[in-house]
């Protein structure tokens, strides 16, 4: 089975329901208040939400005024029933594969990277550096010890400091924390590193 198929049958299976939580995670948001607190027209920000899934964190943005927002998902069954103001936001394509035409001041990464083998991380993070406006910022989530359940749900890991190894080699860490509510993760916040 490929990731892809693996992923298809996770959404139409309803197995990410039962992720931790499907509300955004406090820290996220508290990283994403304090890249508005630091521009002046944040709404106008470009956004590339990676692995976006159901589009949680795209709604969330665009309700709290965020104007460009854009996801890209592999699994075209997890958008499928999602509204068509957010379907339109959300691209259906493999995130090494896809060209893309702009770069962004923020992507966001609610544990996609956690569902590819960290063989391939070193090439994620390349890529997300590749697309990233000159002074953008790269945010999200990772898992630091084993999360799964399911055969199907399969995730990887690693520990505090071999991500933060892993990360500083791209970027610059702004913010590195776990967030008390929820266990074996770690939010960080990043700035791009010139390469």
């Amino acid at each position: 089975m490929t990731n892809i198929q693996r992923l298809n049958n996770i959404y139409k299976s309803g197995i990410d329901k039962t992720w931790s939580n499907t509300e955004i995670p406090d820290k996220l948001i508290e990283y994403l208040d304090y890249l508005k607190s630091k521009v002046t027209s944040y709404s106008k920000l470009k956004v590339l939400d990676i692995g976006c899934g159901r589009g949680r964190l795209i709604k969330r943005m665009i309700e709290d005024g965020w104007e460009d927002v854009t996801g890209i998902e592999v699994a075209g069954e997890a958008i499928k029933y999602l509204p068509p103001r957010i379907k339109l936001k959300i691209i259906v394509g493999d995130f090494m594969e896809e060209r893309f035409n702009k770069k962004y001041d923020i992507i966001t990464d609610l544990t996609m990277t956690c569902s590819v083998s960290p063989r391939h991380w070193s090439s994620i993070f390349r890529k997300i550096n590749e697309i990233l406006e000159g002074n953008g910022y790269y945010l999200g989530e990772f898992f630091t010890e084993r999360m799964s359940g399911s055969k199907l749900d399969k995730t990887w890991y690693l520990k505090e400091n071999d991500l933060r190894n892993a990360l500083s080699g791209w970027f610059e860490i702004i913010f590195f924390k776990k967030d008390k509510k929820i266990k074996g993760s770690i939010f960080f916040l990043t700035k791009k590193k010139e390469i």
